[in-house]
Parts: structure tokens; C-alpha cells; sequence
């Protein structure tokens, strides 16, 4: 697509740079263009290639993410999700770049009374502070950002917002080529006929003066293939329950074997000793009797 950034002799005086800026993100997510994004520059023709990354975490147990933040439990065990319920209501979808910028926003109207244009803004009928429009209120907001990413705010924002179970990442590469070319810029000058001020100004305009202010952006699909990244159970409790009847059933049986054999050696360390002692009482007994026999043969 072709984009028109303006006349440069009307905007110079409030701007540094010149383009635009293009942010590529899912249909179900809230863009911020303060962190996301790319600086499309004027005079070129930039070429951004996209592909797709998913993540699915595994929620509780085995991690902290968020499937519905608007769930009966996740309100009861989260009071900063009520907040966003209540003062914030564009986040229908749970998304963890728009809690911590909701977090900023409370510190911001916590610390200089009035909310930041940048960040989410908090619903009429829950806020009564303004804009932060004054030279005083934007130095308030950087003191603020200051202190809250100095200190201990963005710690309590990040246990207030843990990461979403389902999660798409664009992952971009660009290349850029001069645009438009001299040839170019005849033909699109002698094919537009239009009172609109844009075509008015490309046909009076030269070709350095319309490369500062035009800019082609093609956006496509660098491949249909995708990364899935997904969490799966090391152990299941299926798993689990069969572990723990395994080793149990192992060292019962074992256990048991044991015991079985303590009964048997003792019981033979009993039967030997019984057996011995007999034997020695009979022996006994016997030599009583030839002693009381010999003295009578010894007489005849």
C-alpha cells in the first residue's frame, strides 16, 4: 500500500522524523505503539515479512498463566482483575501487556493525579481526573514512570499479571528499496486526476519533494508454516498414580518377603534350638540308665 504523510512544510515544525509507524499484531490484541511496531521511513519501499508464533502454556498446576481473567476465581484471588473489570473495560481478551500498562496507569493517576494518553484509559463514570495536557502534568508523568520502574511498582504489577495461556507472536524481517522511482514518479503524476489536496500537491511536487513524503509498505506472510510452542505434562496424574502404585506395590512386596523370611529363620533358629536341647535331655537319659546297669553286671 501507498501512504501520504502530509506536506512536510506544514508538520516539520512539530515533528523529528518522517514516516510512519506500522504494528503488527493478533485481531484479539490491544496494540501500544510506544513499545510495538516498526518506523516505516518516507522515500522507500519497505518489504515486512511476517511469521507466526503460538504458545500454549499449561495453567494452574503447572503454571501461574490466565485462560478467562473475568472467571469467578480469578476475581477472587485477584483484586487488580476487578480493577480492569470495573475502570477498564476494552480488555475483553486477558492480555498481559495490557494489565501492566493498566498497573502504570493506576501509579500514574496515584502519583500525579491525572492519566497518561498513552496508556489505557480509565472509563468516565469510575475516573473524575483529567489528561495529563500541562507542561507540569508530562514532567509529573515521566518522574512517575521513573519511580515505578525504579522501584518496587513494576514488581507488584508482574505478580498482578501473570502471563496468558494463549499467546501469538508476529515475528518480522524487512527490507527496504528506494520508492519512487523517477519513472515512477511521471506515472503517477500523469495518471491521477482528482481536486483531492493530496493529488493537487503530487502533481505540482518534484521528485525529491515527493520522496519525503510518500512511502510504499507491502506486508505479507514469509511462509504459511508456523511455530507451535506448547506446554505438555512431564507427568500426568494418570502417570503419577501409576509410579506411586508401582513403588509402593514394589517395596510392599519386598516388605512382606522380608517379614516372611524373619518368621522362617526364626522359626528355624527355635526349631534347631528345640531339637538340639532334646537331643542333649535324651543323651542324658540314656547314660543315667547305663550307669544304673553296670554296678549289678559287676556283682554276677
Amino acid at each position: 500500500m501507498e501512504l501520504y504523510i502530509g506536506n512536510l512544510d506544514e508538520q516539520q515544525q512539530y515533528t523529528y522524523k518522517a514516516g510512519m509507524r506500522v504494528i503488527i499484531h493478533n485481531q484479539t490484541s490491544i496494540p501500544f505503539s510506544d513499545e510495538q511496531g516498526l518506523d516505516i521511513s518516507v522515500g522507500h519501499q519497505t518489504n515486512i515479512g511476517i511469521s507466526r508464533t503460538f504458545i500454549d502454556r499449561l495453567p494452574y498446576p503447572y503454571s501461574s498463566c490466565i485462560n478467562n481473567f473475568t472467571s469467578k476465581e480469578n476475581l477472587r484471588t485477584n483484586q487488580f482483575f476487578l480493577l480492569i473489570l470495573e475502570k477498564y473495560p476494552k480488555m475483553t481478551k486477558y492480555s498481559r501487556l495490557y494489565c501492566l500498562k493498566t498497573c502504570l496507569q493506576e501509579f500514574i493517576l496515584k502519583y500525579c493525579k491525572c492519566f497518561d494518553f498513552k496508556l489505557p484509559h480509565p472509563n468516565n463514570s469510575s475516573n473524575k481526573a483529567a489528561g495529563c495536557q500541562s507542561v507540569d502534568d508530562v514532567l509529573c508523568v515521566k518522574d512517575a514512570e521513573t519511580e515505578f520502574y525504579n522501584g518496587s511498582g513494576i514488581n507488584k504489577c508482574y505478580n498482578y499479571c501473570p502471563n496468558e495461556c494463549y499467546q501469538v507472536i508476529y515475528d518480522t524481517k524487512i527490507n527496504i528499496a528506494k520508492y519512487p522511482s523517477k519513472w515512477y514518479t511521471s506515472i503517477l503524476k500523469n495518471s491521477i486526476i482528482s481536486s483531492d489536496p493530496f493529488f493537487n500537491f503530487l502533481n505540482t511536487s518534484d521528485y525529491l519533494n515527493l520522496q519525503q513524503t510518500i512511502l510504499m509498505v507491502n506486508i505479507y506472510y514469509e511462509n504459511m508454516y508456523y511455530t507451535l510452542l506448547k506446554d505438555t505434562p512431564e507427568v500426568t496424574i494418570e502417570l503419577l498414580i501409576a509410579y506411586i502404585g508401582g513403588n509402593l506395590g514394589l517395596f510392599m512386596g519386598i516388605s512382606l518377603l522380608s517379614l516372611v523370611e524373619f518368621f522362617e529363620f526364626t522359626f528355624n533358629l527355635v526349631y534347631t534350638f528345640v531339637k538340639r536341647r532334646n537331643f542333649y535331655k535324651i543323651r542324658r537319659i540314656k547314660t543315667e540308665e547305663l550307669s544304673t546297669q553296670i554296678p549289678e553286671e559287676a556283682k554276677i
